[in-house]
């Protein structure tokens, strides 16, 4: 919120520090608006618009803010815009290559492919594989318990069998101290004693992954991507979406139609499996 409060000040030549927030008008908030639409993407525009509005509410609560002061600066709408989505589904040809450039025997390869086999086979985001801990994960059944998801919300997810046999080699060489399931590769085997184990954190995924993109002689992937690729498989396997929703965490079924990054082939199989009556500009009537 502080980035994009200082945003939102910068792009009217303040500082989010010497900004009277509680003297705010809709006036200088519309200013705000057509100078970050000018400047910005939608997506950028809209959080700095939402963190003004955040700020602006707290004054109120605070009694800095007359009621109608308050309205009519929160009431200047969002930048309603539709773009292109961002990311990727992983098409099987590099999903394959990127577990190929992870495989090998040791500690950092076996980490790697559970690293891989945990975002794709359960599509969990990056945050939520940093918090998993050994006891979160049942190797008998693949069972991935997701505490501290977004929004505070728990779930289930589900391991499949391939995955799971990349999990129990990393867990061979990992050791079985306690802490989090994907650890430091250089700490496998350390016991530990009298702590945990420290988790592998979200900026080590992203340069893990980017490393084995590297590696695979591939264009570009992001964590997120598995993500996007596990509900667009999903998807295409032909799960309702409803189930896939509640899989990955999402609150709506609405934010889960988002991450479908299926090939436009889909859609026009689709549209062409239609089936038209037309007979031709010739056939009697």
């Amino acid at each position: 919120m502080a980035d994009a409060l200082e945003r939102a000040a910068g792009i009217i030549g303040r500082t989010a520090t010497d900004l009277p927030w509680h003297e705010i008008t809709y006036e200088v908030v519309s200013a705000m608006r057509a100078r970050l639409m000018a400047r910005y993407s939608p997506a950028t525009t809209n959080l700095t618009l939402s963190a003004v509005r955040g700020i602006v509410r707290m004054c109120w609560q605070l009694r800095l803010v007359e009621h109608e002061a308050y309205i009519r600066a929160v009431d200047v709408p969002p930048w309603h815009a539709e773009s292109l989505p961002a990311g990727r589904m992983i098409p099987p040809a590099e999903l394959r290559r990127l577990f190929a450039a992870a495989s090998g025997p040791s500690p950092l390869n076996r980490r790697d492919s559970a690293m891989l086999a945990i975002l794709l086979g359960c599509g969990l985001r990056a945050a939520e594989v940093v918090h998993l801990t050994v006891a979160d994960y049942d190797p008998a059944t693949g069972e991935v318990r997701v505490l501290r998801g977004k929004g505070g919300k728990d779930r289930m997810a589900y391991l499949a069998a391939p995955g799971r046999q990349a999990m129990d080699h990393w867990l061979e060489v990992r050791g079985p101290s306690s802490g989090a399931l994907l650890c430091d590769a250089r700490r496998a085997g350390d016991p530990c004693v009298g702590g945990k184990m420290p988790p592998l954190s979200s900026k080590g995924i992203y340069y893990r992954v980017r490393a084995l993109v590297k590696a695979a002689s591939l264009g570009h992937a992001s964590p997120h991507d598995f993500r996007r690729t596990h509900i667009s498989l999903l998807l295409e396997g032909g799960y309702d979406i409803s189930i896939v929703q509640r899989l990955v965490g999402h609150s709506s079924v609405t934010t889960t139609a988002r991450y479908d990054r299926r090939p436009e082939s889909v859609r026009r199989a689709a549209a062409e499996s239609i089936d038209i009556p037309y007979q031709g500009a010739n056939h009697a009537k």
